[in-house]
């Protein structure tokens, strides 16, 4: 099962320039739209960084990706409207996309037909979008640093706002539509933000990780996963007094009561309060159910080097453990992104230590039926892979002439696109496929 390569291409300036932007910010709500995608009148600039400067303050105030935010109804807060998580069936695709230097842009795949309009707003060059109450969600990331809300129809501003300058945020989950909680890597302290509240004032608390940090004081805090009132909280433990930014600690995920806004304890046997320590180190990917179990799967990609490239972690979210489930060696390189079906099984994005290239591999949780799907060098760059509710696999092309999504059968990973489905720039380095109704 596998699509063979005509010509293999060696790494690129645009590999490169990928990896070393994935290791500044190490780390996705999504938007959809009418058939009128392409109206410039709604585009939205949110690659400007907002003038507010209020970081985190010291109180505490008293979820695939689609998957950090998951169907069904959680718990808002009080006064609160929870908001509509639904994501599915999913029709539209939402590419979130990046010159790697000249700014980024948002583009719509539509499902049925198969269609593409690019750059429908414009936003960061490091962004993640999430979907919650039939808004897009962009959380601008390295050197941005700020929250901008669109609707989900047209593209038209809600709001925006900074959510901490310098920090580098992650991820975003909210619990209510006046209560969301956003992931940061460059500090120490998840930040609480309520993006109904009067401009200036929509930072509202912080939960301090500091006590799960490595060395440099900074835990790394990257994905965010929402479980009912428990908030999954992705944990690199990142040297960043290091140049290669290379692991110091074990991967971790960390678990917070939103009810109480406190860590829970996952090991009452140590003293302090711990994080679940991860099999392997540096988690780097959305953090994914695991269906017909209360468990999360994630990727971890250690040092990104052939002799230390992690593999994909499962958590029980009940025993607060952790195990390996695949391990970089079965797949051949370091997993950068994967997908999950209702099966245990799932695609896996590899990428070669050594040269950068990429490839899809089919997986089963259980170590079983690997097997290629898209060969290493078919694609340039691929980023992410995410399959649909109708059970077809989306794959992002990151070609330098004509970057876009793909779409194949999972079954026999032939592919269904006559021609790519263009997206404008390439697809981002970090989640980039969000899929919404």
């Amino acid at each position: 099962m596998h699509v063979d390569s005509t010509t293999h291409r060696g790494p690129s300036l645009r590999a490169i320039a990928t990896l070393a932007l994935g290791l500044l910010s190490l780390a996705g709500l999504s938007a959809c739209s009418d058939d009128d995608t392409s109206n410039s009148n709604n585009q939205v600039d949110a690659s400007v960084e907002d003038a507010q400067t209020k970081q985190d303050g010291d109180i505490t105030d008293s979820r695939p990706r689609s998957d950090a935010l998951p169907d069904g109804d959680i718990d808002g807060s009080v006064g609160c409207d929870p908001g509509d998580r639904t994501q599915t069936p999913h029709h539209r695709a939402m590419i979130t996309t990046s010159s790697y230097g000249n700014g980024g842009g948002l583009s719509v795949v539509t499902l049925d037909p198969l269609a593409a309009s690019a750059d429908v707003a414009q936003v960061p060059e490091d962004a993640v979008t999430r979907w919650f109450d039939h808004k897009l969600w962009v959380l601008g990331r390295y050197n941005a640093d700020n929250l901008t809300i669109l609707d989900g129809q047209n593209f038209s501003l809600v709001t925006q706002f900074s959510v901490g300058v310098g920090t580098n945020p992650q991820d975003i989950a909210c619990t209510s539509t006046c209560r969301c909680y956003v992931s940061k890597f460059d500090a120490a302290k998840m930040t609480i933000v309520d993006p109904t509240a009067q401009p200036g004032t929509e930072i509202v608390g912080s939960i301090d990780l500091a006590g799960l940090a490595d060395n440099d004081g900074l835990p790394e805090m990257s994905y965010l996963y929402l479980d009912g009132a428990q908030l999954i909280v992705a944990i690199e433990r990142l040297n960043h007094n290091d140049p290669n930014m290379a692991p110091s600690g074990d991967g971790a995920l960390a678990v917070i009561d939103t009810t109480t806004d406190t860590i829970v304890d996952a090991d009452p046997n140590q003293s302090g309060v711990q994080a679940i320590t991860l099999p392997y180190q540096n988690p780097v990917s959305p953090i994914l159910a695991v269906t017909g179990a209360h468990k999360v799967a994630v990727a971890c990609a250690a040092s990104w080097q052939a002799e230390d490239c992690g593999g994909i972690a499962v958590v029980d979210l009940d025993a607060m453990t952790a195990e390996s489930a695949v391990t970089c060696s079965d797949l051949g390189g370091v997993v950068t992104d994967f997908t999950l079906d209702g099966q245990g099984c799932g695609f896996a994005v590899v990428m070669n230590p050594q040269t950068y290239a990429t490839s899809v591999k089919h997986f089963c949780l259980d170590g079983s039926n690997i097997d290629s799907c898209i060969t290493e060098g078919t694609f340039d760059q691929i980023t992410d892979a995410a399959l649909t509710s109708e059970g077809d696999l989306l794959v992002t092309d990151g070609s330098y002439s004509t970057p876009g999504i793909r779409v194949f059968h999972p079954g026999d990973c032939s592919e269904i696109t006559t021609d790519v489905l263009a997206t404008g720039f390439a697809p981002g380095f970090a989640d980039p496929i969000l899929l919404v109704p």
